[in-house]
């Protein structure tokens, strides 16, 4: 049982280094001038923009939505301490056995 939950919290990190890659990806290609319709662009938007949404409309709200969309960094940050909150916690249970 121990091995099994220590290669979930594995998997979790590797998808969250993933998608963090993801996100950058796409803050890069946003600044590269692509035709419309780039299969690239559209791949990478298709992956983030449902998570980037509603953090971009909690910036709006908050009045924080500038000339720069740091709606990808917070992204980042989020994904890093769910990732660290679940990783510890699933190795914190592994070693309990």
């Amino acid at each position: 049982m121990q091995a099994f939950i220590i290669a979930v919290a594995r998997l979790v990190e590797a998808t969250a280094w993933a998608y963090s890659l993801v996100v950058l990806g796409r803050a890069v290609v946003s600044w590269i001038p692509l035709e419309a319709g780039h299969p690239l662009a559209r791949c990478l938007e298709a992956a983030t923009e449902p998570v980037l949404r509603p953090i971009r409309r909690l910036l709006a709200r908050l009045g924080l939505l500038g000339a720069v969309d740091l709606s990808p960094l917070i992204l980042l940050i989020l994904v890093y301490f769910v990732r660290d909150l679940l990783v510890r916690g699933l190795l914190r249970l592994a070693m309990s056995f």
